[in-house]
């Protein structure tokens, strides 16, 4: 396991080398409706926040989301004018992208690669993001270490915090999976073991934010979005979603960043394509479904559940 503090659901099937392909899957997707839907605004607020303390000074950003297909940020992030390449470990974890991408091929772009093996030279992104993906892979050193390696300043991930009542998923994992029916083994983590694999590798942390308070489960559970946004609104004002919220979504900066793109320079100008692209998600993307979840998605959301 390489250092995860522990894991929820062990002994249990977990593809932990493709796990992106399970997050882009509509299987999923139905995991964030109705009390699921509360993790989605959450987790929409918190981006915004972070990418607003990155500045950016009305310029573009280069954006790689690693295990993008869940389509939970590339929407976001090309509403909020950025470029994003989609990262997927096979051409099937574009089905909700491949819209997007159609609609706005000049913002949007994807990419199949293995998750520790990004196709792009060093320093290639201003941003590099992954959700939804240090919960389910074993070696999470290597992951951050490719992501770090391709991004000249921005990093952002997620992770399950050891924390709380997180701390006895694994004890109550088949209550869980009783209650989701669909739901996976997953990774937790302590903050400081992120905080010094990061260090390591030269990034310290900017802001690490925690989403969730009470489980998802239980929101899920209560079937009323709105009452559990009220409850967590009212348990963050006690601080305790800064102790013990989880997931936890961190947004670093290399300390050794490459310099700084110059207006007008390539990665302003296009998106960076795959080092070794083979067509399989263009070709791929042409039979994909038309009901992503974009941004308007999120929003009309978010809305709805404050409503």
């Amino acid at each position: 396991m390489r250092g995860a503090t522990r894991i929820a659901g062990e002994g249990r099937p977990h593809d932990t080398d493709t796990p992106d392909v399970h997050t882009s899957s509509a299987g999923y997707r139905q995991r964030f409706e109705g009390g699921g839907r509360l993790a989605l605004v959450r987790q929409m607020d918190v981006v915004t926040q972070l990418l607003r303390a990155i500045g950016g000074r009305g310029v573009p950003l280069s954006v790689l989301d690693v295990g993008g297909g869940h389509a939970q940020l590339a929407g976001l992030l090309c509403g909020a004018g950025h470029r994003v390449v989609v990262h997927g470990s096979t051409p099937e974890c574009f089905t909700w992208i491949a819209p997007l991408a159609q609609a706005r091929p000049d913002r949007i772009a994807p990419c199949v690669s293995r998750l520790t093996a990004l196709p792009f030279a060093d320093g290639t992104f201003d941003l590099v993001c992954g959700i939804r993906l240090m919960a389910h892979v074993t070696d999470w050193r290597a992951l951050l270490a490719e992501m770090t390696r391709v991004t000249r300043r921005y990093l952002l991930v997620d992770y399950p915090l050891y924390a709380g009542v997180q701390r006895f998923s694994g004890r109550f994992f088949a209550l869980k999976h009783k209650v989701e029916s669909n739901t996976r083994p997953f990774f937790l983590y302590r903050r400081e073991e992120v905080a010094a694999e990061l260090s390591t590798l030269g990034v310290h942390t900017v802001r690490a934010v925690g989403q969730l308070v009470l489980p998802l489960a239980l929101h899920r559970a209560l079937r009323a979005p709105r009452a559990s946004l009220r409850i967590e609104h009212a348990l963050e004002r006690t601080g305790l979603a800064a102790r013990i919220g989880s997931p936890v979504l961190l947004l670093g900066e290399r300390s050794d960043r490459h310099p700084e793109r110059s207006e007008g320079s390539p990665l302003q100008a296009e998106i960076p394509r795959c080092a070794r692209d083979d067509g399989s998600a263009r070709d791929d993307s042409r039979s994909a479904r038309n009901d992503t979840l974009d941004e308007h998605d999120s929003h009309h959301a978010a809305q709805e559940i404050r409503s």
